[in-house]
């Protein structure tokens, strides 16, 4: 039986910018039976944040994530890795972009720590970085954000992809077919779609045998695909 496609709760499918990324959308995403997407920076001293933006406001001030501690950006609804963890526990899909490059091989001792990097996906528009990840930890499974418009002809990027041991090819959902599809699994790899927004969009990805969807609206991708 083909297992459903995943839905992936694009940081979190919070429904306004402000509280995206934080605890209470995270679990509201999962007791809609989605999996969860989230955004990885280093604090100040050095741990694993899960937000999207280089800036952040503090008291209406925006500051660089880089320069604020865990604690500090906590006052706003930010959490660590390991928070995040602790609250939400460990019984799902995992996908993390690596907004600061620093921050993959913190975001793995993490998931190593709660016992949850076998459902870890790392996510990167650098194939050298997540090569690099996985030759410090070959469990981790690494997901390439390919831009067609930038990587040329898709089908060669995705043999290029499997020769360098990387696991999935994450594309707009408007650029997949069903002759891609076939391609990125026949070279062992699995077909990601970003970023699903309208009901024909989910069925379209069923449709053509993609993987896993990330989307901002879990509602109406939902119930069913988990």
């Amino acid at each position: 039986m083909t297992r459903p496609m995943w839905i992936f709760a694009h940081r979190g499918a919070a429904p306004n910018r402000r509280i995206e990324n934080t605890i209470p959308v995270f679990r509201t995403a999962r007791a809609a039976g989605a999996h969860l997407e989230s955004d990885a920076r280093l604090s100040r001293d050095g741990r694993a944040v899960l937000i999207h933006d280089a800036w952040y406001r503090v008291r209406l001030i925006p500051l660089p994530v880089r320069w604020q501690s865990a604690a500090r950006l906590a006052r706003g609804g930010a959490c660590t890795i390991d928070e995040f963890y602790a609250a939400l526990g460990t019984d799902f899909e995992f996908s993390i972009d690596l907004k600061d490059e620093r921050s993959g091989q913190t975001v793995i001792e993490a998931a190593a720590r709660a016992g949850a990097l076998h459902r870890l996906w790392l996510v990167s528009d650098r194939v050298d970085l997540l090569v690099e990840l996985s030759s410090a930890t070959p469990a981790v499974r690494l997901v390439h954000e390919a831009r067609h418009r930038e990587i040329g002809d898709p089908r060669s990027h995705a043999t290029m992809l499997a020769e360098r041991g990387i696991d999935v090819m994450n594309s707009a959902i408007g650029s997949w077919d069903t002759s891609l599809v076939t391609h990125v699994h026949e070279c062992g790899l699995l077909a990601f779609g970003s970023l699903a927004v309208r009901s024909e969009e989910f069925d379209r990805g069923r449709a053509i045998g993609i993987d896993a969807m990330y989307t901002d609206k879990v509602a109406m991708a939902m119930p069913g695909d988990v």
